[in-house]
């Protein structure tokens, strides 16, 4: 443990350990065995630093879509992206989905994530929720950030899961996958990305192995459009994020493929 460091709660959790800790000037989340893997940070006194570049890539992502009134969240952590969409877009609605319940406790006790009829948190399985009916066509923007300590889980790499995923998805709307390199089963993201989306672009993290895989269903997006939607909201200032500069950074998914290297 690095100095300094100072644990604050701890869970063994359902299906895995669940560690909440202080690192500096930011409280952190761990899930899973392996202590060197830092799921999300948290400002404890700036409430929307959290610190992680992917969020960058996942909130430049979002401007796909102008106007989204419904979201959907697979993987929660400390309830970052729910609190950042809010923030970027005060009508969404957020249905956030979380399989443990103990990394729920977690964001609500020591990350103050608070529910309310904006945002809803799921207790179930990714790959049940989908499923349902009643969600079909209903999200603008879905995001999927679903990881153990090593890998993306199986069930969720498959072509029936990201068959019935862009099912939930309406006619404008957008997916947006945060892939790890060298993580187990992000070839079989890109892959079922470029499979079912127009033209998906790609934004990788600057320091980090993370990158953003995202696009429409329908139509494809324009790099015009999403710096003019980049420079507006930048103007606004209500997120800590400089949405042009992870615009100008985006390239075609097809690009990013023949450029790196990933695990299936």
């Amino acid at each position: 443990m690095l100095v300094g460091t100072k644990t604050v709660w701890q869970s063994h959790g359902q299906f895995t350990p669940v560690e909440v800790l202080e690192i500096g000037p930011y409280r952190c989340l761990r899930i899973g065995e392996d202590t060197q893997l830092t799921q999300g940070y948290m400002h404890r006194t700036n409430p929307l630093d959290f610190r992680s570049e992917y969020l960058r890539q996942q909130m430049a992502a979002s401007l796909g879509v102008d106007s989204p009134l419904r979201a959907l969240c697979l993987g929660l952590g400390v309830g970052a992206m729910p609190r950042l969409l809010r923030a970027l877009y005060p009508q969404i609605a957020v249905d956030a989905v979380e399989l443990e319940p103990a990394v729920v406790e977690a964001a609500c006790t020591h990350f103050g994530l608070e529910t309310s009829r904006h945002l809803q948190i799921h207790v179930a399985d990714a790959r049940q929720f989908v499923r349902r009916p009643d969600i079909r066509g209903r999200y603008d923007l879905v995001f999927v950030d679903c990881y153990d300590s090593r890998a993306i889980p199986d069930a969720l790499r498959r072509s029936d899961f990201y068959n019935d995923l862009v099912a939930c998805i309406s006619p404008k709307g957008l997916l947006s996958a945060n892939i790890v390199q060298g993580r187990l089963g992000a070839l079989s993201v890109i892959t079922h990305c470029q499979d079912r989306l127009a033209e998906p672009w790609a934004i990788a993290a600057p320091t980090k192995s993370n990158c953003a895989i995202f696009g429409r269903l329908n139509t494809p997006l324009h790099r015009l459009d999403l710096l003019t939607q980049a420079r507006h909201f930048d103007a606004l200032g209500h997120v800590p994020i400089k949405l042009e500069t992870e615009i100008q950074r985006a390239v075609p998914l097809s690009r990013y493929r023949a450029n790196r290297r990933v695990r299936r």
